[in-house]
């Protein structure tokens, strides 16, 4: 094993003998180029789907806030505890509007800006380990962790924050470091603490490593300990004011906004238990979001799940970001390792006292959406600790800046890999509302569409609801039309799955009235089409979701109108492009002709259809032309519809369904000798009981 290990440090080693690499690196890559290259990998990270990327989450919340109320509303979002996140929208929307790509350039910008601003601070700390630097700064900028950077509009009042705390921390460093200009860093520092933590709470816990980074830039210096001591809290008493102060305004502000600081109340009823509970989350956190997070991104996706497309790109994104990665690092003239254990006492602590606000308010801090949103505080202690410890345990330096290298590759990789999450997802959102668009042209005023969770990852029902207004009443300064889960909404703004109760739903700025009498009942799961649910009809729905199914005495199509409102905005208005019509489309089409009784138009839609040789995606969605066909005396055509049905789907529930269809026929189709024959035979072959 010696004789092997030896080996391979000769192999490594061999290209740098003579520095002739080095050297060329050096040559096509500055030290002075690491803004661009930390511009560059966040653009690999985060750049390249975005103009296919949309909205999501509180996205849309804030979208149509803007749209309904104006612009200047947006300075009113969150105003009670996050004075500033507002200004963050309204600047956003002043310069971007309601358009994706613009918003998700914003904070891609402000994802560069908290590397730029982290690289100065690190700089200042530690101005002779600036390779070291460099490789935490990269990390930083692609921390795979934190999914919520697509969340774009949301996410960019968050993200100018991490920016805010690093340039802070920096000026503060700066002000000890070079005491003949003091005060202007320090009133920078001041001013950027205090603008950061006005606009989100997120990095609250960082602020308690200010006395630690104080001692470390005070060290080397000719003191005893005790003077350093006291240098250090003379330094750290203006932020620590200014902490103290935030931190009560911020305590008396939980008691009746946003989230309510619940831990004090724990401790106080169980406090050993809860603090042995605690401390049991901070170390869980801290590892998983710290150390573990790195080992997830060395997961590459099967061509199934990407296909062979992304496949390759994702391999590209990896390599050229790892490239890149190692040239930076390389580019920088050798350095003896300073202040390692510093450095990893540093990253530790972050990692300890990030997730503070999380604790706090007995928020979970998860690697998966939505908790994910929690990780952005600890992205800082996550790259120092991985980037130090990979400087403790890798002697050669080029072995240090390769494992850096990949690491940061395989992070792009999976920040990627999200961003194609994201377009998925921004593709069924098109989806949806074109198929709903198809299937309910025009509704009327304060309509509830109740659902079981829509097969969406990055999205919940209130946020939907913005588009959905957009699409029946864009020039309502509220929501006119409301999506609502069952799972989370029955039993509170759903009271009851009756009949005459009022329906009631209030998040911001936003009310949303209505009433159990108008609701449209909605199935989604892809690819089987859009339905929304008719009381008998789809009884019997092979796979019909529990709760959808206790819903349907609630559900009805009165609402639903054959014409859209004047004001009416499309989906492709709205998503800029939507799926191509195909089955769905004529199938939308069909259903809201049956549900007029136009059985002409269903039977002429179905012509159009079968006509272009396209295929159900589900056996139940051939129901509406069958009885289109058996309404308008085109029984043979019927009776073939219905065996097909019924050799694509060969479940019970499916045979219920179509003995439904046929049941219909027979209360309501005139009476002749070929409906009595074709009648025989559905019995025959389906065992239908005949009401």
């Amino acid at each position: 094993m010696a004789k092997v290990f030896h080996k391979l440090q000769t192999l490594l080693r061999k290209p740098f003998a003579d520095k002739s690499l080095r050297d060329s690196l050096k040559k096509g890559l500055r030290p002075f180029h690491l803004p661009l290259v930390l511009l560059i990998i966040c653009i690999l990270a985060y750049g390249v789907l975005t103009p296919w990327l949309g909205f999501y989450w509180d996205d849309w919340v804030w979208i149509w806030i803007g749209h309904s109320q104006g612009r200047s509303a947006l300075l009113n979002i969150d105003q009670a505890h996050r004075p500033l996140s507002g200004e963050v929208l309204w600047l956003g929307a002043l310069l971007f509007g309601e358009n994706p790509f613009g918003w998700q350039f914003y904070t891609l910008t402000a994802r560069w800006l908290a590397g730029l601003a982290a690289w100065w601070m690190l700089n200042q700390l530690w101005p002779h380990s600036k390779a070291r630097n460099a490789a935490v700064t990269l990390l930083i900028c692609v921390y795979p962790a934190y999914t919520h950077q697509f969340v774009a509009v949301n996410s960019s009042r968050h993200v100018f924050p991490l920016a805010l705390f690093f340039l802070s921390i920096g000026a503060m460093v700066a002000a000890v470091r070079k005491p003949g200009w003091c005060w202007p860093y320090t009133t920078l520092a001041l001013a950027s603490t205090i603008l950061a933590m006005l606009t989100s709470e997120y990095f609250y816990g960082l602020e308690l490593l200010r006395p630690l980074i104080l001692w470390i830039a005070f060290s080397g210096q000719e003191q005893t300990p005790r003077q350093q001591l006291g240098k250090t809290l003379r330094a750290w008493l203006p932020y620590l004011a200014v902490l103290v102060a935030v931190f009560a305004w911020r305590y008396q502000v939980s008691k009746t906004a946003n989230y309510d600081i619940s831990l004090l109340d724990k401790l106080s009823a169980a406090p050993w238990e809860t603090l042995s509970q605690i401390i049991t989350t901070i170390v869980g956190d801290a590892y998983t979001a710290g150390l573990a997070i790195w080992v997830k991104a060395f997961s590459i996706p099967a061509a199934r799940n990407l296909g062979a497309g992304k496949i390759g790109l994702l391999l590209t994104l990896v390599g050229s970001g790892a490239l890149l990665a190692f040239a930076s690092l390389m580019a920088f003239p050798a350095e003896k390792r300073k202040a390692t254990g510093q450095a990893l006492l540093l990253g530790a602590a972050a990692l300890l006292v990030g997730g503070l606000p999380a604790w706090l308010t007995g928020l979970e801090i998860k690697l998966a959406f939505p908790g994910d949103r929690l990780t952005l505080p600890l992205a800082f202690g996550a790259a120092l600790v991985a980037a130090v410890l990979l400087e403790a345990l890798v002697r050669w330096r080029v072995v240090w800046a390769l494992l850096v290298a990949v690491i940061a590759g395989l992070s792009i990789g999976a920040d990627f890999q999200t961003a194609v999450a994201y377009q998925q997802d921004w593709h069924l959102q098109a989806d949806f509302f074109e198929q709903l668009s198809w299937r309910a042209p025009g509704l009327e005023p304060d309509t509830a569409i109740v659902s079981d969770v829509l097969p969406y990852v990055y999205d919940k029902d209130d946020s939907l609801s913005g588009p959905l207004n957009m699409i029946y009443a864009p020039d309502s300064p509220s929501d006119r039309y409301h999506i609502l889960y069952l799972d989370t909404r029955l039993g509170k703004a759903i009271p009851a799955l009756e009949k005459g109760l009022p329906i009631t739903y209030e998040t911001h700025s936003l009310q949303f009235s209505g009433s159990t009498d108008q609701v449209l009942l909605v199935y989604y799961n892809p690819p089987q089409c859009l339905r929304i649910l008719h009381p008998v009809y789809d009884v019997n729905l092979h796979r019909l979701p529990d709760l959808l199914q206790q819903a349907l005495p609630i559900a009805t199509l009165d609402p639903i109108t054959n014409a859209p409102q004047a004001t009416s905005l499309t989906p492709a208005q709205i998503f800029g492009t939507v799926p191509e019509t195909g089955w769905c489309y004529y199938f939308q089409k069909a259903d809201l002709a049956r549900q007029f009784r136009d059985w002409d138009e269903v039977v002429h839609i179905a012509q159009s259809a079968f006509q272009l040789n396209i295929e159900p995606n589900h056996a139940s969605e051939l129901v509406p032309y069958i009885q289109g066909y058996a309404y308008t005396g085109q029984y043979d055509r019927a009776l073939d519809l219905t065996k097909q049905a019924a050799e694509l789907n060969t479940a019970p529930a499916m045979q219920r369904m179509l003995c439904d269809a046929w049941n219909d026929i027979t209360g309501h189709a005139p009476a002749s000798v070929v409906r009595e024959a074709t009648l025989g035979e559905i019995n025959a072959a389906f065992n239908c009981q005949t009401p």
